[in-house]
C-alpha cells in the first residue's frame, strides 16, 4: 500500500502554527508524512490559507537551518540561513514536532538555484555560451559547488531527524534561458533554451577537456547553430545536432558525467537514503536516469512514468492538489487511485501552505478512497 506525504515550505508551517499545522495533516488530511524544503530556491507564493501573516510570501533562496560549520570546511560556498528563521534552529523544532504527532520526514534540499550564492561567489556559476555568467545558477562542475552540496547532504542527514533526504535539481537544470519573455525579445523554444542552457564555465571546460573533447570547436558550433536559428534559417533537431558532432557529444557526455560523478559523491556522504528527484533529461541537463540509479535510494518523479518504471525499490509520484495541475477534486481522486495500486511506494501533494482550503479536502477524500480501494 502507497505512503501518503505532503510538501511543505518551513514558512508556511511556522506561520500557521507548527503544532497546529502537523496536527491537521496527520490527524484531519491523513498523510503518513510531510516532505520539508531545508534548502529551498527563491520563492514568491501566493497563500490563501494564512490569514494573519502575508497572503503572499516572498523568500530568497536560503537554507532553513543553521548549518553546522564543521561540515563546510572543505568548500568556500556556505549556506545562507533564511532571514525568517534568524538565529534558531527550526529545522530541529519542525522534525520533532512531526515525530510526535506520527508523521515520517523527509527533508528535501534544493541547493543549484541561489543568487545569493552567486552574488557572492560569481566564478561558482554557471556561464552561457556567449560567456554570460548566470544571475542565480550555479554550476554542477565547479569543486566548491560540488563539496557544497555533497557537505548539505551530510549536514541535513546527520543532524536532523528524518527518514530520508530528498534531492532536487542537482544537475545542469532545465536551460538559463528557459523563461525567457519573448515579449522582450527572441521567442526561446525548447530547443534554443537547451543550447544556450549548455554550461561553458572554466569548470566545465576542464573537464571536458580532460576527456578529449575540443572545447572550442563546441563553443563555435553551438554559436553558429544558434545563429542560424536567430536568422530564422532551418536547422535539424537539436538531438540529432549533438549526436551528429563528435565535439558536442563528447561535451554532452561529459556534462552526464558530471552530474553522476556529483551523485556518486553525495551518496557517500549522506547518513541517511537518498531519494532523487528526476528534474531532466541527459541532453538538457545531464539527468542520466540509469547513470544515477545505483547513486539513490528512490527517484521522485513529478509526472506519471509510462511503461517501464525507473528499477528503484521506492518510488514516489508527487501531484499537485490544487488547478489547473488538477482540476478538481474527482480528478485528484481518480490520480491517486490509479497511482495507489501500481508501481509508486509513495504519492506526494504540493503544496501544503499554497493549497486552498477546499484542496485539502481533495487530498482528504483521494486518500481515504485509496487506502478503502486497496484494503
Amino acid at each position: 500500500m502507497a505512503r501518503y506525504y505532503f510538501a511543505c515550505h518551513p514558512a508556511d508551517l511556522l506561520d500557521e502554527g507548527v503544532d497546529d499545522a502537523f496536527a491537521r495533516l496527520r490527524g484531519e488530511i491523513g498523510v503518513d508524512g510531510v516532505v520539508i524544503d531545508a534548502v529551498a530556491p527563491a520563492r514568491l507564493a501566493l497563500r490563501p490559507r494564512i490569514a494573519q501573516s502575508p497572503k503572499i510570501a516572498s523568500h530568497e533562496a536560503a537554507a532553513w537551518f543553521q548549518p553546522d560549520s564543521k561540515c563546510y570546511s572543505a568548500t568556500r560556498l556556505r549556506p545562507n540561513a533564511a532571514k525568517a528563521i534568524k538565529a534558531r534552529n527550526a529545522m530541529a523544532q519542525l522534525c520533532n514536532e512531526a515525530a510526535s504527532q506520527g508523521l515520517a520526514v523527509r527533508l528535501r534540499i534544493d541547493p543549484l538555484e541561489n543568487g545569493v550564492l552567486t552574488d557572492r561567489n560569481a566564478t561558482a556559476a554557471c556561464v552561457d555560451v556567449f560567456g554570460r555568467p548566470h544571475d542565480s545558477r550555479l554550476c554542477p562542475s565547479n569543486p566548491d559547488v560540488r563539496e557544497y552540496v555533497a557537505s548539505l547532504v551530510e549536514d541535513v542527514s546527520t543532524n536532523f531527524v528524518c527518514e530520508s533526504v530528498e534531492l532536487a535539481n542537482v544537475d545542469f537544470g532545465a536551460g538559463l534561458y528557459a523563461r525567457c519573455d519573448p515579449v522582450h525579445g527572441f521567442d526561446v523554444s525548447a530547443m534554443e533554451s537547451m543550447l544556450l542552457g549548455w554550461c561553458f564555465c572554466s569548470a566545465c571546460r576542464q573537464r571536458a577537456a580532460e576527456r578529449d573533447v575540443d572545447v572550442d570547436e563546441t563553443v563555435s558550433a553551438v554559436q553558429a547553430h544558434l545563429s542560424r536559428i536567430f536568422e530564422l534559417q532551418p536547422v535539424e533537431a537539436a538531438s540529432r545536432f549533438v549526436e551528429q558532432n563528435a565535439h558536442l557529444a563528447g561535451y554532452r557526455r561529459s556534462r552526464i558525467e558530471t552530474v553522476t560523478s556529483l551523485m556518486k559523491m553525495i551518496r557517500r556522504r549522506a547518513k541517511r537514503p537518498l531519494h532523487l528527484r528526476a528534474s531532466g533529461d541527459s541532453l538538457e541537463a545531464g539527468f542520466d536516469c540509469e547513470a544515477v540509479a545505483d547513486c539513490c535510494d528512490g527517484f521522485v518523479l513529478a509526472k506519471p512514468c509510462g511503461g517501464k518504471p525507473p528499477a528503484m525499490k521506492m518510488l514516489t509520484l508527487e501531484i499537485a492538489c490544487h488547478p489547473p495541475e488538477t482540476a478538481d477534486g474527482p480528478a485528484l481522486v481518480s490520480a491517486v487511485h490509479d497511482a495507489s495500486g501500481g508501481k509508486y511506494t509513495s504519492i506526494c501533494f504540493s503544496e501544503y501552505g499554497a493549497a486552498p482550503e477546499p484542496c485539502l479536502e481533495w487530498v482528504r477524500q483521494a486518500i481515504r478512497f485509496a487506502r478503502r480501494e486497496s484494503a
